[in-house]
């Protein structure tokens, strides 16, 4: 080899080389700020996991009533950077909280599959009627405050609403947290948590976002959700349980004699 083609060809593999480390890209690690029940309310708590009543009396006529869904976000939350954006800086280990950025939440809609899971969790609870899911323009009269979201759910039929937030607090941990409000009174009835955080083989939080297939098992913000929706299951039966039907002004038409059922078709037995 000549000395010619030799700087030559040093210099295509140094190029190539350089073209490979330009184009590997590094993930920027960012972390949105965490929703606590005092961004959501004041004056409340949450258990360490689960539900806690804050008005554990007993009520008469309460059930059956429809239930009024509401996910708050931070008003950011589209153009916050998500764990897997990738980025050309050097890589962050440390969760990065803005303390520029106010916790502003505003309501956001529900996507199908969310809305999917609410309906299939409340199918089995009888003394609900209806699940309704808030949206910015069903509650654009009355506002996105909490009082104005009760007065939202109450003008669409709904006397019990469940207002939460979802956020992420690792690579792959996340909380959900909300409270359970009767509406006609803008009352909380209860306060809801629930957590997840799944290791992988290694004993650390690694993202399942960048893999192919259906990871929802290994989701700590799919499995923190399902868990939320659980409890907030849990605490409507205890509420009901608690609830006593309203004394009726009249005899059900059903505890009639039987000849008296007139709206009844006739009945002709077969000899």
């Amino acid at each position: 080899m000549t000395p010619r083609s030799f700087r030559w060809t040093t210099g295509l593999a140094a190029g190539l080389a350089l073209l490979t480390a330009c184009s590997q890209k590094q993930t920027l690690v960012t972390y949105e700020p965490a929703v606590e029940i005092g961004d959501l309310a004041a004056d409340l708590t949450v258990p360490a996991s689960g539900y806690a009543l804050t008005a554990p009396g007993n009520t008469v006529g309460r059930f059956p009533c429809a239930l009024a869904v509401a996910r708050l976000a931070p008003r950011d939350e589209d153009t916050v950077p998500t764990m897997s954006s990738a980025v050309a800086s050097p890589p962050v280990v440390a969760p990065l909280r803005p303390e520029a950025w106010p916790l502003e939440l505003a309501l956001r809609p529900l996507r199908a599959m969310e809305e999917a899971c609410w309906t299939e969790r409340m199918r089995g609870v009888r003394a609900l009627r209806d699940v309704i899911f808030l949206s910015p323009r069903s509650t654009k009269i009355e506002g996105q405050t909490p009082a104005a979201l009760c007065a939202a759910a109450h003008r669409l039929g709904a006397n019990l609403l469940v207002v939460y937030a979802a956020s992420g607090l690792g690579t792959n941990s996340a909380q959900s947290v909300g409270i359970l409000y009767d509406t006609p009174t803008a009352t909380p009835l209860a306060t809801i948590y629930a957590t997840a955080r799944i290791l992988d083989a290694e004993g650390v939080e690694s993202s399942p976002n960048p893999r192919i297939g259906d990871h929802r098992r290994d989701d700590a913000r799919y499995q923190a959700q399902r868990r939320f929706e659980g409890y907030v299951e849990a605490a409507l039966r205890e509420l009901v349980a608690r609830d006593q039907p309203s004394p009726s002004t009249q005899p059900s038409r059903w505890q009639t004699p039987l000849n008296e059922r007139w709206w009844l078709p006739p009945y002709y037995p077969r000899w």
